[in-house]
C-alpha cells in the first residue's frame, strides 16, 4: 500500500507547466489569442510536459494529443519517485485520466483490475483545495492551458526568435487574464474559475514560443501558491509549480482507447479520498 499511496500521490501531481527584445504590436496579441484555435486546427500532435516543484525531481509526461476529441495518450515516469519498471501507461478522456499499472504494482489493486481512473476534476477536493483544477491545465489535455492564451492582455513582449525541436519560433512574454480566457473559453470556463479562486488572481504570466503557422510549440508559466488562501492552508501543495508544455509533430496518428469499465479500479475509492 505504501507504493499505492506513492503513485496516488504521483497522480495527484498529474492529476496535480532573456531581457525582452521589443514591444508587442496589436497583431502579437491577437496572434497570441488566436493560437490555441491555430494549434487546434492541425487536430493532432506529440506532446511533452514537465512539471516542477521545488525541492523534487520534475514529472515528465509524454505522448500524442487529439485536440479535437479532448482526448489523448500519455507515458508517465515515475522513476523520479524511485519507482520501479517503465512509465505509466495513461489515456485522457477531457478531465478523466486512466492509468495502467505494471505487473509490479498491480498487485496493490483489486483483482482483475490493471487500469486506475482518476477524475480530475474532484481530485483533490479531500485536501479542501481547487488544486487539481490547475494540474488539469499542466498535466492532462493541453488544450486547457492553450486557453489561458485567449486571455492574452496587451501586456505582450517580444523576446526574440528561438528553434524548438529544430522548428524556427517567436518567443513572447504575456501576461494573460484568465477571466477573459474564462468568458472565451466555454469548454474550460469551470477549470480556468477554479484555477482564479486557487491562485487568487486572473492574471498570469506566461511564456510562449509560436511558430509560423501560429501554433504553439512551447508554453511555460510558474504558478505561485504561497499568497493564496486557498492552497496555503493545505501542506502537501507546494509554494510554486512551474508547468513546461512542449507540442511537436503536428498530424500524427492518436491511439488513445478508455479502458473496458471492468477493468478499472477508482482511485478515490483506493485512498480512501471522497
Amino acid at each position: 500500500m505504501r507504493r499505492l499511496a506513492a503513485v496516488g500521490a504521483a497522480i495527484g501531481a498529474t492529476a496535480l507547466l532573456a531581457a525582452c527584445g521589443g514591444g508587442a504590436t496589436p497583431a502579437a496579441v491577437t496572434l497570441l489569442r488566436n493560437a490555441p484555435n491555430s494549434t487546434a486546427g492541425a487536430g493532432t500532435s506529440r506532446l511533452e510536459t514537465l512539471i516542477e516543484r521545488p525541492g523534487s525531481q520534475p514529472i515528465k509526461i509524454t505522448g500524442e494529443a487529439d485536440f479535437k476529441a479532448h482526448r489523448g495518450h500519455m507515458l508517465i515516469d515515475l522513476s523520479q519517485l524511485g519507482l520501479p519498471g517503465p512509465p505509466l501507461d495513461a489515456v485522457y478522456d477531457n478531465a478523466t485520466v486512466y492509468e495502467k499499472f505494471p505487473p509490479a504494482l498491480a498487485a496493490a489493486l483489486p483483482q482483475g483490475k490493471s487500469w486506475v481512473k482518476v477524475d480530475l476534476a474532484t481530485a483533490g477536493r479531500s485536501v479542501g483545495s481547487d488544486f487539481s483544477a490547475l494540474t488539469q491545465n499542466g498535466a492532462s489535455d493541453p488544450t486547457q492551458s492553450l486557453d489561458f492564451l485567449r486571455g492574452a492582455s496587451d501586456s505582450v513582449s517580444r523576446v526574440g526568435t528561438e528553434d524548438i525541436r529544430g522548428t524556427p519560433t517567436t518567443h513572447y512574454r504575456v501576461v494573460v487574464d484568465l477571466d477573459k480566457a474564462a468568458d472565451a473559453s466555454p469548454t474550460a470556463r469551470n477549470a480556468i474559475k477554479s484555477t482564479i479562486k486557487l491562485l487568487g488572481s486572473a492574471r498570469q504570466p506566461m511564456d510562449v514560443w509560436v511558430d509560423a503557422q501560429g501554433r504553439v510549440r512551447q508554453l511555460k508559466y510558474t504558478v505561485d501558491l504561497s499568497k493564496s488562501k486557498t492552497a496555503s492552508s493545505v501542506p502537501s501543495v507546494p509554494g510554486t509549480v512551474t508547468f513546461t508544455l512542449n507540442l511537436f509533430d503536428f498530424g500524427v496518428p492518436v491511439q488513445a482507447v478508455v479502458p473496458p469499465a471492468d477493468q478499472v479500479a477508482d482511485l478515490g475509492a483506493l485512498t480512501g479520498g471522497k
